[in-house]
């Protein structure tokens, strides 16, 4: 069965231990209470319950030089608070999840990447870029230092 609801996804208005499995893709950065989010995930999913997380991460190359970046070119984002892993790992806990999988994605140099030359630079080198990345996705401590931290995390208690 398949359920669709426009919501803010700290009150999402379904029943309790509706859900299986969520996901929730590169979305908490942009919730200002995202904690509630999380305990929301944690009220919808069943005990036992899958939940995966995707967010970008602000110790990453790319977390470590937009800000900067930005203020050159004087940029404005709306409302766009990046997490750690430790970060997300910690409030996960506290919303009743247990970590059962982290991963980084994508390990491009940040903002950089955006500008030519660099760009074209980038889009000829993507066959390394890939072969770079699924290597160092799995090496510590390159896990926890791609563009975008992915959690999988199961609903525990109940």
């Amino acid at each position: 069965q398949i359920y669709l609801a426009m919501a803010d996804v700290t009150h999402i208005p379904l029943q309790d231990e509706l859900f299986d499995f969520i996901a929730c893709s590169e979305v908490l950065e942009h919730v200002p209470d995202w904690h509630k989010a999380l305990q929301e995930f944690f009220r919808l999913l069943k005990p036992g319950g899958t939940l995966i997380v995707s967010t970008p991460n602000k110790i990453s190359m790319y977390g470590l030089t937009r800000y900067p970046g930005r203020r050159l070119i004087g940029s404005k984002h709306p409302y766009d608070s990046w997490k750690s892993y430790l970060e997300l790992r910690k409030s996960l806990k506290v919303a009743g999840f247990k970590v059962s999988d982290a991963r980084g994605s994508c390990y491009l140099p940040g903002d950089i990447s955006y500008y030519q030359p660099f760009k074209s630079i980038l889009i000829h080198s993507l066959p390394l870029v890939r072969y770079l990345d699924k290597i160092l996705s799995s090496m510590w401590p390159f896990t926890f230092l791609g563009y975008c931290i992915v959690v999988k995390c199961k609903k525990m208690g109940s």
